[in-house]
């Protein structure tokens, strides 16, 4: 199976390589889902097959072998089939869009209430700290391991409504992100915005937190700088490629050392081996683990759940409560009886990948599918919403952040992208943003009322 990975992982490149031309000859933009769906499989088989050498991982089984096969030949069909579609019924002006500036929003924003979002976010992260250090009872270095098997067993009903509001960093990500892209603010406010983030991700020793805003962020700044055809891409290489490098290095450092004390309770592998945050290898595994556990997963969950629980599992909750189908079988009922038949670390550690979810959901014959037809919505998503001021902005985005998380079983349809998309429509209304704009490219009425924009 160890050639059948090397062999997959070539095809998934060329297969990327061209699905990627392709989108960008048909649609006119390098950075669509399709685009971020290739480099999250490309990086997650390559690092399974640099910890396949170190033994870190078993080799895959031949089921994995064939459904990644199946479900990146779905992606790849329905990355540029739905591409061509919307070009041909033409679902967006893609001309204008790629030529004319789309971020009009940003010259109605009161930076004075982005301050007083920034500092109702910070409230909220220290109060979620506040409760879980009082459940835990200590503040020491076995704190993340405690607070993580506090997140996973305790009861949160208590602070539901906290964990509701979370979210908003969706639309602060996206705001911040766009300002930032285009020159229109200092780095003073995303870095504090980071470290609210910081101290959310503490409350649940959780790294996934703080790796959807470092995404979500990234992802944001580039469709912009794509929008706009690189302008803004020299100026800022030129001036913070030094923090970037020293950024990107120090996160990686601090992702793989919360994993080890979150793991061990200790610093002492630290003090031993420092090496293992120095190296990626840790994240690396952890990239790859979900993809390694699919059959396994399958198989312990006792063959496919028809209709989508796991994929959909969000909005189907939802959709039973209005009487629009039945009540899902909930991810935690899923993976409990998974976790009481399959005694795996990897599923343990990680789940299984968003390509895992749909084995799962609908059997490995309509794979190919339910690929197809994921990445197609994602795709046409992008295509319909690019460009259409701030809520059409946060759809691209997150339609973007489900092609790259789908290796770690997110896609779209996750509760945080959902709720985020809420609180984007909140936050909009409240910062009296124009929600959409019906002509790309065409300047929006600034109200004669609100404060002239600002360099802070």
């Amino acid at each position: 199976m160890t050639e059948d990975l090397n062999d997959l992982t070539l095809w998934a490149v060329l297969m990327g390589v061209l699905c990627t031309a392709i989108c960008r000859i048909v649609i006119g933009r390098w950075f669509t889902p399709a685009t971020w769906y290739w480099v999250a499989w490309i990086s997650c088989l390559f690092s399974y097959q640099y910890v396949l050498g170190l033994d870190m991982l078993p080799a895959p089984e031949e089921l994995t072998i064939n459904v990644l096969e199946d479900a990146h030949m779905g992606a790849f069909w329905g990355f540029i089939g739905f591409s061509v579609v919307s070009r041909l019924f033409d679902v967006h002006n893609l001309s204008s869009a790629t030529r004319m500036r789309t971020f009009d929003f940003l010259g109605t924003v009161d930076l004075k209430k982005v301050d007083l979002l920034l500092t109702f976010y910070l409230l909220v992260a220290l109060a979620l700290l506040g409760h879980r250090i009082a459940t835990v009872g200590q503040v020491d270095l076995s704190f993340l391991q405690a607070a993580r098997e506090s997140y996973i067993g305790a009861d949160k009903s208590t602070i539901r409504p906290l964990l509701l509001i979370l979210p908003i960093s969706v639309p602060l990500t996206v705001l911040l992100g766009t300002r930032v892209a285009t020159g229109k603010v200092k780095l003073h406010r995303p870095l504090f915005f980071f470290a609210i983030c910081f101290l959310t991700a503490m409350a649940d020793a959780s790294r996934m937190k703080l790796l959807q805003v470092i995404a979500l962020g990234s992802i944001v700044v580039i469709t912009v700088m794509d929008t706009e055809r690189g302008r803004r891409l020299h100026q800022l290489v030129k001036r913070y490629w030094v923090m970037t490098l020293i950024g990107g290095f120090g996160m990686m450092v601090v992702f793989q050392a919360i994993q080890i004390i979150r793991s061990t309770g200790s610093i002492d592998l630290l003090l031993s081996e420092p090496l293992t945050v120095l190296l990626p290898t840790n994240l690396m595994a952890y990239l790859a683990q979900g993809t390694s556990a699919m059959a396994l997963f399958y198989e312990a969950a006792n063959g496919p759940i028809v209709g989508g629980d796991l994929t959909f599992s969000f909005p189907m909750k939802y959709g039973a409560i209005l009487g629009l189908n039945e009540v899902p079988l909930s991810k935690g009922d899923v993976f409990g009886h998974v976790l009481r038949v399959l005694d795996d670390p990897r599923v343990q550690r990680g789940g299984i990948s968003g390509i895992g979810m749909l084995l799962t959901d609908f059997g490995p014959d309509n794979v190919w599918f339910s690929s197809l037809c994921m990445a197609g919505a994602l795709q046409l998503i992008y295509v319909a919403c690019i460009g259409r001021g701030f809520i059409g902005l946060t759809l691209a985005c997150c339609s973007c952040m489900g092609a790259l998380f789908s290796v770690l079983n997110l896609w779209f349809l996750s509760a945080p992208m959902m709720v985020g998309m809420v609180w984007s429509f909140v936050v909009a209304r409240w910062l009296n943003i124009p929600l959409w704009e019906t002509a790309p490219g065409r300047p929006q009425q600034v109200n004669p009322r609100q404060p002239p924009l600002t360099q802070s």
